[in-house]
């Protein structure tokens, strides 16, 4: 399952209760969103 742009998602735990979203080489810190939200 390849498509032509290389859109992948991963989920990363670098220390409990946190998650790092790594797509298209931008990186969110799951914390990060949750208080802009």
């Amino acid at each position: 399952m390849r498509s032509g742009t290389s859109q992948r998602v991963q989920f990363t735990a670098p220390r409990a209760g946190t998650y790092v979203l790594k797509r298209d080489g931008a990186i969110f810190d799951g914390v990060s969103l949750l208080e802009r939200q």
